[in-house]
């Protein structure tokens, strides 16, 4: 608990030294950060950086405000649209189809097991074959593995266990 508390805390902090530099930085600027500016950043957001911390900082706030510096040496007018989705494809890229035979895998011949604490142990295609043959449904196989989250959570492997929902999608 208390990592995520540190966790929270130091995202806060770099989010609101971000947003210094962010507004500090809307216009070019030949001034240097000094860790006066991290010292009064620290009042505001209510922790406190060693001197260590603080000058590992100032040089990486002095790397990002340059860097803010050379994106505002781009001129970009006011047609030009926001990218609000990356697409690392190149322009005008098809991607190859594929024939629908590809995606499918033989089903093996498969009987359910007697006992359900088995069924966890199934691969996806025995899975997919008991499912496909109507001898397990999407709800009892929800449920097994909804139980064994519930009855096995010392593993930890779960943040939210959302068991509503699941049963709904299922």
């Amino acid at each position: 608990m208390q990592k995520r508390r540190l966790y929270s805390s130091l995202s806060g902090s770099f989010f609101s030294l971000f947003v210094l530099i962010w507004i500090s930085s809307c216009e070019p600027t030949t001034s240097v950060f000094d860790s006066s500016d991290v010292q009064s950043t620290q009042k505001i957001l209510g922790v406190e950086f060693t001197k260590t911390e603080i000058d590992t900082m100032l040089t990486y706030l002095e790397r990002n405000r340059k860097g803010f510096d050379s994106m505002r040496a781009i001129p970009l007018g006011n047609e030009v649209f926001p990218a609000v989705l990356f697409d690392p494809l190149p322009m005008d890229f098809q991607l190859p189809t594929l024939p629908a035979s590809v995606n499918q895998w033989p089903i093996p011949q498969v009987i359910r097991p007697e006992r359900d604490e088995d069924l966890a142990f199934c691969g996806i295609p025995q899975l997919a074959a008991l499912l496909r043959s109507g001898q397990l449904t999407s709800v009892e196989l929800t449920e097994l593995y909804l139980d064994r989250l519930e009855r096995f959570d010392t593993l930890e492997a779960v943040i939210t266990l959302t068991t509503e929902m699941a049963l709904e999608h299922a």
